[in-house]
């Protein structure tokens, strides 16, 4: 009998198995079969393109992509009646503050839609964004939303709010954002959208939105910054008390809500150590500007957060001339810290502006320095004015239904208000509280507790938040630990504030940096390499004989007809992070700063780039690259012009380009280990003549990036040209040669909807 039955369990589970392994193959067929549209057939493998993505839209032509824009977009969730549902409770709820409960993600897809009836389908996570139940239209039952593209872009753009227009006093956003980004301040991309849905009824219904960008490495990197943190105020406290109605109580009391610094993109601080590292410290900064202020519930000691000051008052300045100061207060910022500059940047968010209706200034009471913003309102009527007709035609852009001469009107306001502002006297002299003082004014209803880690050394420190009854241990804590919402390690629980109370508590300014000065500009030497500058001769010599000594030539100025040799008898083969604590992939470092008949010629570079350009103009380069570890050149973010560049023995890519314009008169690549030339993130590069000898792949053009060559010669690669995608926030690539010979093991791999043209 136990026999009998141990066969049939047997031949139960064999038809299961065989089950699931028939439908397994049968889905893997249909897989295949049903991407066969998106794959060049001339292509069998990629083997050799191992950071390829799945093409944009599923292979929408360049051109069709670079001449559309968008009309406007529908969104399709999966479980419509739990979206209504929760909808639905939360219009019942009769408090003002929108609970954390009904901030659930659910599944959708979304149908972008372009202007000559082009269509995209992307997949998505979409949720209900507010912090007030004025995000909540309870008639029509729609509410402001926060979207996150799982895959695809719209405009560069991967996470977005789309905003009930009501909640963001309608024009008023799309004109304060359009005015600020025109400034230059790191401001989200804002527009009017309409948006259509299928309601709870199962009627179709558009409603028009305004789009708005979240703070994310897209935004910096439209501005042209490199990726680092960026940080916001965690209001959760704030909103605890409006929940147990002891807001007003407290505040009565001359109490505050605790106000501490919390991290936005915590994937770029969770990838290694120094990361994490560079987070904490300016997540200390944050909350000593914070903590050491004059009015901890709404003002901030900028002091702490960089050298330049003026900038700061330029912001708060424009806001307060386009009446939009709610922004400016401590649980409304944002900011985006730059590392390489030591320097913190404001972003723009929910400023609540009235410029339309009112347009006088309205100014803030609490806001003591107003010497510093006379000075930042001068400092913009001193630069060139904003185009009335670019404005204009911006704003229109944006999708705002104004006339050239109300437009004309709104900047008249703004810079009569900013005239008023710029005459602004100091009445009173501004004192600043000390981190204790600060302290004994914050409601700590939970008994919170503040964390501080460091890293390097593995040590957390957990106190109360008077610094008093502190406790540290050495353990290594993990980085998805280390920045969750709150730290829970053992018995240490809390919110990270910083790497150590010593430090959150020094208020000491300076700066222990070696900098050295040439002409305009500044040479940093990180970690004291050896340097010999002659000024006569414009020459620079530099020896780097360990694997900590950097480089770093900045701006602003102009660096001309100088000759640079670097050089080092160091080679590794693998490193722990592409960066270091500065933030810094060169071993010279280029950044911010203008370059004339520059000569630059290093030998063995062992850093992530023997040589990076960041930020910087300049033409009449020479540039020679020999035996570097990693790549030869990077440049990111520039507009150069190369007459010669010669790189060889490359221990990656031999030329790496992305997000700027390069022209190059002869690019000679030898013996490059992965990619002779890379070129991505939307950068163009035009080549009069090349030669390639020796790499895996001749030229990879990639992510919404353009290139023309004149004449391209390339022998002993894998592929000779490759063009498509790697990174879900761009598009194709396109490339066009004059004249083309080359040899190859394989064809070239030209990705659906990426372009590759040969000869007129």
């Amino acid at each position: 009998m136990l026999t009998n039955k141990k066969y049939f369990l047997i031949i139960i589970f064999s038809l299961v198995t065989f089950f699931f392994v028939f439908n397994f193959i049968k889905y893997i067929n249909f897989s295949l079969e049903s991407n066969k549209e998106f794959i060049d057939e001339s292509i069998l493998f990629t083997e050799t393109i191992d950071d390829e993505i799945y093409p944009y839209c599923d292979g929408l032509d360049f051109l069709q992509i670079n001449k559309s824009t968008v009309s406007h977009l529908d969104i399709n969730i999966a479980n419509r009646q739990k979206w209504y549902e929760n909808l639905f409770n939360l219009s019942l709820e009769s408090q003002r503050a929108i609970k954390l409960k009904y901030k659930k993600s659910y599944e959708a897809k979304l149908s972008i839609f372009y202007d000559e009836k082009i269509s995209c389908n992307f997949n998505a996570e979409v949720k209900i964004s507010g912090d007030w139940n004025d995000h909540i239209d309870k008639i029509n039952l729609i509410s402001s939303m926060d979207i996150k593209l799982l895959d695809g872009n719209i405009n560069g753009i991967t996470r977005f709010k789309l905003f009930l227009p009501e909640t963001r006093n309608k024009d008023n956003e799309i004109i304060t954002t359009t005015v600020l980004s025109e400034l230059g301040f790191i401001t989200p991309r804002t527009f009017y959208i309409d948006v259509g849905t299928v309601n709870h009824s199962n009627n179709y219904i558009r409603h028009s939105y305004i789009f708005q960008e979240k703070p994310s490495k897209e935004m910096v990197e439209f501005y042209n910054f490199r990726e680092s943190p960026i940080y916001e105020v965690n209001e959760s406290f704030m909103w605890n008390e409006v929940l147990n109605k002891s807001y007003n109580k407290n505040r009565e009391q001359g109490l505050y809500s605790l106000i501490i610094a919390k991290t936005l993109n915590k994937n770029w601080s969770k990838r290694g150590s120094v990361n994490a590292q560079i987070t904490l410290e300016g997540l200390e900064k944050f909350n000593k500007a914070i903590f050491n202020s004059y009015n901890p519930g709404s003002q901030l000691n900028y002091n702490f957060l960089g050298s330049d000051l003026n900038m700061f008052f330029r912001y708060d300045a424009a806001n307060i001339a386009l009446l939009a100061e709610h922004g400016m207060t401590n649980h409304n910022r944002r900011f985006f810290y730059n590392v390489i500059e030591d320097q913190f940047y404001p972003i723009y968010y929910d400023g609540n502006s009235n410029i339309v209706e009112l347009g006088h200034v309205r100014g803030r009471g609490d806001y003591q320095n107003r010497e510093g913003l006379a000075l930042g309102a001068a400092a913009i009527l001193d630069e060139k004015p904003i185009n009335y007709d670019d404005f204009y035609n911006k704003l229109l852009i944006n999708g705002l239904e104004i006339t050239k001469e109300e437009s004309k009107k709104i900047l008249e306001k703004f810079y009569n208000n900013l005239n008023e502002i710029s005459n602004y006297l100091n009445n009173k002299e501004i004192v600043y509280r000390t981190f204790i003082e600060t302290s004994n004014l914050l409601v700590n209803e939970e008994n919170i507790n503040f964390i501080f880690y460091d890293v390097e050394n593995s040590l957390i420190e957990k106190c109360e938040i008077d610094l008093n009854n502190c406790k540290s241990e050495v353990f290594k804590i993990e980085m998805a630990e280390l920045f969750s919402e709150k730290v829970i390690k053992n018995n240490y629980q809390g919110y990270l504030v910083g790497t150590n109370k010593k430090n959150l508590i020094n208020t000491n300014l300076e700066n222990q940096k070696k900098i050295l000065k040439i002409d305009e500009i500044n040479i940093e030497l990180v970690e004291n390499p050896e340097i010999n500058i002659d000024n006569e001769k414009k020459n620079i010599k530099i020896y780097l004989n360990s694997i900590d000594q950097k480089i770093k030539i900045y701006g602003p100025g102009k660096m001309e007809n100088w000759n640079i040799e670097i050089a080092s008898n160091l080679k590794i083969e693998e490193q722990e992070s592409r960066i270091d604590s500065n933030l810094l992939t060169g071993c010279l470092t280029f950044y911010n700063l203008e370059v004339n008949n520059l000569s630059i010629e290093t030998e063995s570079m062992f850093c992530e780039d023997a040589v990076n350009f960041i930020r910087v103009s300049g033409q009449n380069i020479d540039l020679t690259i020999s035996n570097s570890s990693f790549d030869g050149l990077d440049a990111d973010f520039s507009h150069l012009e190369f007459n010669q560049v010669n790189i060889s023995n490359s221990g990656n890519d031999c030329l790496d380009l992305s997000g700027g314009n390069y022209k190059m008169n002869n690019f000679i690549g030898k013996n490059c280990i992965d990619k002779a030339i890379s070129i991505g993130e939307k950068a163009n590069l035009d080549i009069f003549q090349s030669f390639i000898d020796n790499a895996k792949i001749g030229i990879a053009i990639k992510d919404s990036s353009i290139s023309e060559i004149n004449k391209l010669v390339i022998e002993n690669v894998d592929i000779c040209v490759a063009a498509y995608r790697k990174k879900q926030e761009f598009g194709p690539g396109k490339i066009s040669v004059e004249n083309l010979d080359c040899s190859a093991k394989y064809p070239n791999f030209i990705q659906k909807g990426s372009v590759l043209n040969i000869g007129s």
